[in-house]
């Protein structure tokens, strides 16, 4: 029940973005970024639809500026709440939850590695990857580079994929399927890389 009002709220709001994009052509690029920022900082938004929506009705280009430092702003606004308003919020959410307390371990020593790998591989909470960083030693320079590297992948081709969306032909849809197994691939390679250096050390 409340997974199907949580997919009707979101649903609600991607249209009504949607909206106001394509009707305040003045504004449309700032409601667009502003829509991306605030989305960035609640959980479980469905941040690839909203992408493409943006890349749909805005130049590319203007698309992809806005989607790509929206999202960066929104995310290290929210690592930096939580690191120096919050910290309480991060320790709370580790002790309900044993899969935040290993990324906490991991982090202490290999925090660029760990945050990367996470970024690339949407199938770590974006929530928990903010939060448990905040409370732990890597650096806000770290945090925010390697969350831009694992990040600008995934919004370029959501973002890309939404403006291009009538124009696909097979070859397009192939290229972006490769493309997502490099990144796929890379991901792979850097965590087969750190298990290897955790066992040495």
């Amino acid at each position: 029940m409340v997974y199907i009002e949580r997919e009707g709220y979101h649903k609600f709001m991607i249209e009504t973005i949607k909206e106001l994009i394509e009707q305040s052509t003045q504004l449309s690029g700032f409601v667009a970024f502003v829509a991306v920022f605030v989305a960035s900082m609640i959980p479980f938004m469905p941040l690839p639809v909203l992408y493409g929506v943006i890349g749909y009705n805005l130049p590319v280009a203007t698309a992809l500026l806005l989607t790509v430092f929206g999202s960066l702003l929104g995310t290290f606004t929210f690592f930096l709440l939580i690191r120096y308003l919050f910290p309480d919020r991060a320790a709370t959410y580790m002790t309900k939850h044993h899969a935040a307390k290993r990324l906490f371990e991991r982090m202490q020593t290999n925090g660029f590695q760990i945050v990367l790998i996470a970024r690339l591989l949407p199938i770590v909470p974006s929530i928990a990857v903010n939060l448990v960083s905040a409370v732990t030693p890597v650096s806000s320079l770290v945090f925010l580079t390697a969350t831009a590297l694992g990040k600008l992948p995934l919004i370029v081709i959501y973002t890309v994929a939404g403006n291009q969306i009538n124009l696909y032909t097979g070859e397009t849809l192939i290229v972006l399927i490769i493309y997502m197994c490099v990144l796929l691939w890379m991901a792979h390679v850097l965590q087969k890389k750190w298990e290897l250096s955790r066992h040495t050390c």
